[in-house]
């Protein structure tokens, strides 16, 4: 007998932390041997950052993650860009954060990016494609865009009102903690069985 059993996240170890950076701050969290997430980064740093700095000239980027290295020169010519490859707790880097990005046009499967984010507290703006298989549930807590320019406004928005984020913070750690926990999943698979 088969069973799905959903993608998850560990709520206990991924929670809300230390308070935000004290400038705006946007992430992105992925694996940059990953051709998606290498063109997630450059469509966000080439098209929907510049957009962005019109309305916040002082907003900081954070690269994190396996291979984030390759985009040192974009940190080398921009101070206000900052990598974090390779390091062994993505939370320090993701606590700092005022919004998460999530601005994939192809892969599949479950963006687990969204759903650590979610359970630390994090607003997340995502694309249609990024949020695939998360959107239905969390319809009004991801927001989600796809043209650059609507893209950017979303998480301008959301910089500029910080109690905002907030709940959408608190929305997201509920449902994670509801919907997507490790603890929830495995009650779910144990009465599947």
């Amino acid at each position: 007998r088969a069973q799905v059993v959903a993608n998850g996240v560990d709520t206990d170890f991924m929670q809300p932390g230390a308070p935000e950076a004290a400038e705006p701050l946007i992430a992105y969290v992925g694996s940059f041997g990953y051709f998606p997430n290498v063109d997630a980064v450059t469509f966000f740093h080439a098209d929907i950052l510049p957009c962005i700095r019109r309305a916040v000239p002082n907003c900081h980027f954070t690269i994190i993650g396996y291979g984030a290295e390759r985009f040192a020169a974009l940190a080398e010519q921009d101070p206000y860009i900052s990598i974090a490859a390779n390091v062994a707790d993505i939370r320090p880097y993701l606590a700092r954060a005022w919004v998460v990005v999530v601005p994939l046009r192809t892969g599949s499967g479950t963006r687990l990016k969204i759903l650590d984010a979610m359970a630390m507290g994090k607003p997340v703006v995502s694309t249609r494609v990024g949020a695939e298989g998360i959107a239905p549930v969390a319809r009004g807590i991801v927001r989600v865009a796809d043209e650059p320019a609507a893209f950017a406004d979303q998480v301008v928005e959301l910089i500029g009102n910080s109690e905002h984020r907030r709940i959408l913070g608190r929305q997201g750690r509920q449902l994670a903690e509801e919907v997507f926990s490790w603890t929830v999943i495995g009650e779910q698979m144990q009465q599947g069985s």
